[in-house]
């Protein structure tokens, strides 16, 4: 059965969080706060919205869902999905993903805008770019700003056995539109005016397993969500300890699977501290 879920917490560092599972099918799902309502945002090609309950733990009664959004067909293999919603300017913005087969045939990012939720939208390519890469487009992802009002994007690009690598661009608003990177292209370099940061955690450690307690750096990554009573770093001071939980016939299907991150380095980020 599908499900989906939304976790909330009082304190987003240390939670605890609180897990609601509401039934259904919810693909690539946005949540959007809007004037007292929450809605989920949701699909591929035929997006669709539905309400949810205020304290965002169920569905609304009558917020069933519906169609709010036909996006494009002719000349797409993969249509709109991977949703991100917004309420800016005036404007709602729905950002998406899609896979043209015409011109540079590579994902690009779109965005959909209209002055009412359930208004007609406006279509605009707000990013098609590849860095270079094998025509593999960098698209996907969140605009943000910061507290000096600077607006940036987070996508991804795939690189093979690398996986998704992300991305940090610029963001420019043009004719109330959110344009991404720099005359529609990736910037090797830019600046970022920011809030210096107490600490810096290095991106490459040791791969020894010398730890007090029975908790991994964020620089380790297991391929799957680990069984937790299957691993251990203190049953035996020093050393990883991997238990069998079940048989598996390939290596995708084998949990608590675990190697240290892929550091790559794309995009050089120049961060300008005060």
């Amino acid at each position: 059965m599908k499900q989906f879920y939304i976790y909330q917490t009082n304190d987003i560092e240390n939670g605890p969080w609180e897990r609601s599972v509401i039934e259904g099918i919810y693909h690539d799902p946005a949540l959007l706060f809007d004037d007292g309502h929450v809605y989920v945002i949701y699909g591929c090609g035929d997006i669709r919205i539905t309400e949810l309950t205020d304290d965002v733990t169920a569905v609304k009664s009558d917020g069933v869902n519906q169609l709010l959004l036909e996006t494009e067909k002719e000349g797409i293999g993969l249509r709109c999905e991977g949703c991100h919603a917004y309420k800016l300017n005036g404007y709602y913005y729905l950002l998406f993903i899609e896979w043209p087969t015409g011109g540079n045939q590579r994902r690009r990012q779109i965005a959909y805008r209209s002055k009412e939720l359930f208004g007609e939208y406006e279509r605009h390519i707000i990013f098609d770019d590849d860095m270079g890469y094998f025509n593999k487009g960098i698209a996907q992802g969140a605009i943000f700003d910061t507290p000096n009002n600077e607006w940036y994007a987070m996508l991804f690009q795939d690189h093979d056995a690398v996986g998704r690598i992300p991305y940090v661009l610029p963001v420019n608003w043009e004719e109330d539109w959110p344009m991404i990177g720099v005359n529609g292209k990736a910037p090797e370099q830019f600046e970022v005016d920011l809030p210096a940061v107490s600490t810096k955690k290095s991106l490459v450690i040791s791969d020894d397993f010398d730890y007090v307690q029975n908790k991994l750096p964020l620089n380790w990554q297991w391929n799957h969500n680990p069984d937790n009573e299957k691993w251990s770093v203190t049953k035996r001071p020093g050393y990883l300890r991997l238990e069998t939980c079940h048989l598996a016939d390939r290596i995708l299907q084998a949990r608590n699977t675990l190697t240290q991150r892929t550091e790559v380095l794309l995009v050089k980020l120049q961060l300008k501290l005060s």
